[in-house]
């Protein structure tokens, strides 16, 4: 079930007053949350190609795209083809097995369609293993099958790749999941690690990758799709052609780590969206634009601090060399190679404690 254009708008708020009542951002930066929110998010020109493509009128930021039937994408997660291959290798190999065929539960043998469990009974009759290997029997086929049957992706089952830059996917990003992260908004992790969520509203390099299975979850009256797997997408840029900053064809997609599955959802979108993504980079790249940074505020109001998640291969660091009518801190730029955040102030001074500490954020619940 996709959400509607009128729950979109009731996500929009309830969002806010999370944001507003539990994130302990200073004034300014709820003001400009609530700006990015509900008037003009950033999209960056490199993903409004794709939005224009693959969105509608009523979901303007998902570029959605089913995958049920696109055999190539399927092929790479469906895990019950995986534990085919395993266990009838020699199978697969004789007869050319493809996932078309898995998908039937038949195989061609002389012309014939011929059901996979005959097939299999009667290729191991005739081909027995060496006695050193596992001795594929009629009962033992039939409990393989069963247990294939169990993790084979239904053709029933609808499926969607979506690039979103929708804020509501990314604040629910890892919540009311069968699997949960740091980022999960009920984790008690002394870190809260959630806390930056708010931060990445202000990051014009950023979508998010996933699959779902169209399914959709609910958290505190926030509806939106629940995922299989994600990844965020980032624009990123050689960082040795300074001169060259405003040349996007120096620019490129990047796909950070998988989670919790390892599906190559970069793969899925260069064959859906048709856009390439590149799962290697080397650690000398920046993102392609600016990020706009929000603070969280201290007990003590003059203590500030930039809020932005942890994230593995990239760190957010601050713009020192920002235009004059850029205030110091008020803009940062991600840079990889590293592990996690940096933390920087209003006047751009690295903030060295722990920026996480629950002292400081309130738990939503």
């Amino acid at each position: 079930m996709v959400v509607s254009a009128s729950q979109s708008i009731k996500n929009k708020f309830k969002i806010y007053k999370l944001v507003k009542n539990h994130f302990g951002l200073d004034n300014k930066s709820i003001d400009l949350f609530k700006y990015r929110l509900f008037q003009e998010p950033h999209v960056a020109p490199e993903y409004a190609k794709i939005l224009k493509e693959f969105s509608t009128p009523e979901d303007p930021l998902r570029a959605r795209v089913e995958v049920t039937k696109n055999l190539n994408v399927l092929s790479s997660f469906d895990s019950g083809w995986t534990k085919f291959k395993s266990y009838f290798g020699d199978f697969c190999r004789s007869y050319g097995v493809s996932y078309s065929d898995f998908r039937a539960n038949r195989i061609t043998i002389n012309k014939q369609q011929v059901r996979f469990l005959k097939a299999l009974t009667s290729f191991y009759e005739t081909k027995p293993r060496p006695r050193w290997q596992h001795q594929h029997t009629a009962e033992c086929i039939k409990r393989h099958l069963e247990e294939i049957g169990t993790k084979k992706i239904s053709v029933k089952n609808k499926m969607e790749l979506v690039l979103s830059l929708n804020f509501a996917d990314w604040f629910l990003c890892s919540t009311e999941e069968s699997w949960g992260s740091c980022l999960n908004l009920d984790s008690d992790y002394e870190g809260t690690f959630w806390s930056g969520l708010p931060g990445l509203i202000g990051d014009k390099n950023r979508s998010m990758l996933y699959l779902t299975d169209m399914r959709t979850k609910n958290y505190q009256g926030i509806i939106t799709d629940k995922v299989i797997s994600r990844s965020w997408v980032l624009t990123l840029r050689p960082s040795t052609v300074h001169k060259d900053r405003k040349n996007r064809s120096n620019s490129f997609f990047a796909k950070v780590s998988e989670y919790p599955c390892k599906l190559d959802l970069g793969e899925m979108a260069r064959e859906v969206f048709k856009i390439d993504i590149r799962n290697d980079y080397d650690d000398n790249c920046l993102s392609r634009y600016y990020i706009e940074n929000l603070f969280h505020c201290f007990d003590n109001k003059d203590k500030t601090t930039t809020s932005y998640i942890y994230q593995d291969t990239t760190n957010n660091y601050i713009a020192r060399k920002n235009k004059a009518k850029h205030s110091p801190g008020s803009f940062s730029y991600l840079k990889t190679g590293g592990n996690g955040v940096n933390r920087f102030d209003r006047n751009g001074k690295s903030v060295d404690e722990d920026p996480f500490y629950s002292q400081t954020v309130f738990h939503i619940l």
